[in-house]
């Protein structure tokens, strides 16, 4: 849920003198039941769903928990593929401090030709 969502429904909850809590409380009783008003009788509430829509609460849970897995994985081997990537430029970039650091070695331990005419002193 979306904080735009969220607020919509505290207003619409407010409006109606309800906490948020007992707003959602209150539509899921009446997503779960239907009235049926019967002539003489007044309503009378069945539920929407027959015996096995616990079931296929339970079914349906368990496949949106699966999916959300299955996302995650394939996000965690993206993340594994880019880290391996990141991991050969580091090793690169490090080979080639290494490379630059044996030429200043190299260049530093030659010995500078003095100008003639210089002062030894």
């Amino acid at each position: 849920m979306t904080p735009q969502e969220k607020e919509a429904f505290t207003q619409r909850a407010r409006s109606m003198g309800l906490s948020l809590g007992q707003f959602f409380r209150q539509a899921g009783e009446a997503y779960g039941l239907s009235s049926e008003v019967v002539p003489g009788d007044g309503p009378r509430f069945q539920h929407r769903h027959g015996p096995g829509s616990i079931r296929m609460s339970v079914t349906d849970r368990i496949l949106g928990t699966l999916t959300t897995v299955i996302r995650m994985n394939n996000r965690v081997e993206h993340i594994a593929v880019l880290m391996q990537e990141q991991q050969r430029r580091i090793g690169s970039l490090n080979a080639r401090v290494i490379r630059l650091e044996s030429i200043l070695e190299l260049t530093l331990c030659r010995e500078v030709p003095r100008l003639s005419g210089a002062d030894d002193s």
